[in-house]
């Protein structure tokens, strides 16, 4: 994929999901896809909702999510030639659930503590508390995608791999780098199934898309498959192509 295609990818999945992404910042400048003001730096393994709160008041972050404010980041490098992708970070940030939503979470599903063989209800506040280190900075989820070929370290640690929130030193390998639409709907698939169900499947049709064809067709554009001996070794994140 050359810088233009994914650059126009990026507009497109932005106004497909227009209704739901907002406060867009992502820019071309010579040879990178970024956003406004962007500034190198990396959170640490351990994410909290400050962390989140000073990515948002700095500007970093290609768009924000308009449910709870989380947070995308994504990043292509390309070398001179504009056609071969030198490195990427594609990042999604979860501002953390509020009370009140996370209220709504535990109240919607079965949610029981057996204490001497008596089924009792969860205590929501103690249950939210356990989730938070500090009082009023919790931890909030977090994933990343990673490319930097020359940094291959076999199959621990994969050109193209990606990193999950409190899983400090896992890796798990991809087989190409993700397109910004192939990023956010896996994002909008596994975070916000609400938003995708009511976007892409028919529920009256056992959850079949919509459009096949159209999802198929995300894919007919995409990054060419990374290489290494992992994808005989370990398990491992396929990136779909057509």
């Amino acid at each position: 994929m050359r810088i233009s295609d994914v650059y126009s990818s990026l507009i497109a999945t932005f106004d497909d999901w227009k209704h739901i992404l907002v406060n867009r910042s992502f820019v071309r400048r010579h040879h990178t896809i970024s956003w406004e003001n962007y500034l190198f730096q990396r959170l640490p393994d351990i994410v909290h909702r400050s962390n989140i709160n000073n990515l948002e008041d700095m500007g970093q972050y290609s768009f924000q999510v308009i449910d709870d404010g989380s947070i995308f980041q994504l990043y292509y490098e390309y070398r001179d030639d504009d056609k071969t992708l030198a490195s990427a970070n594609l990042a999604f940030f979860g501002s953390g659930l509020s009370d009140e939503i996370f209220k709504d979470e535990i109240n919607s599903s079965l949610r029981a503590n057996v204490i001497d063989g008596e089924i009792t209800e969860w205590d929501d506040d103690n249950l939210i508390n356990s989730y938070a280190l500090e009082e009023n900075d919790p931890l909030v989820p977090w994933l990343r995608v990673d490319y930097k070929p020359e940094e291959e370290q076999g199959p621990l640690h994969h050109g193209c791999h990606m990193h999950i929130g409190l899983f400090q030193h896992a890796r798990i390998p991809i087989t190409r780098v993700p397109t910004p639409r192939q990023f956010v709907e896996f994002i909008f698939a596994i975070c916000y199934p609400h938003h995708y169900r009511e976007r892409r499947l028919d529920v009256k049709e056992n959850f079949e898309p919509f459009d096949l064809a159209q999802l198929r067709g995300f894919n007919s554009s995409c990054f060419p498959q990374t290489n290494g001996n992992v994808f005989d070794i370990l398990p491992y994140i396929g990136i779909p192509s057509r």
